[in-house]
């Protein structure tokens, strides 16, 4: 679900930010970066650039998210 909600733009717009708390995570918007914290755990904590800059960077957090839950 994480990898088909956070490829599908540059940048994340309100329908993804909701498809993202669907699947249990929370959102934190700070001034260049937002913070995705699962299941309410500081310890599955994401960080994803909001410019669109950072794209490739972006998708490797992509895949790092993926790989970190798959094994929680």
């Amino acid at each position: 679900g994480v990898k088909n909600i956070l490829s599908k733009k540059d940048k994340l717009g309100e329908r993804e930010i909701s498809e993202l708390k669907r699947i249990g995570f929370e959102l934190k918007s700070e001034s260049n970066h937002y913070k995705f914290i699962y299941s309410d755990n500081e310890k599955y904590t994401f960080i994803v650039s909001k410019t669109p800059s950072d794209l490739r960077g972006n998708k490797n957090k992509v895949q790092k998210i993926i790989n970190v839950l798959s094994v929680y």
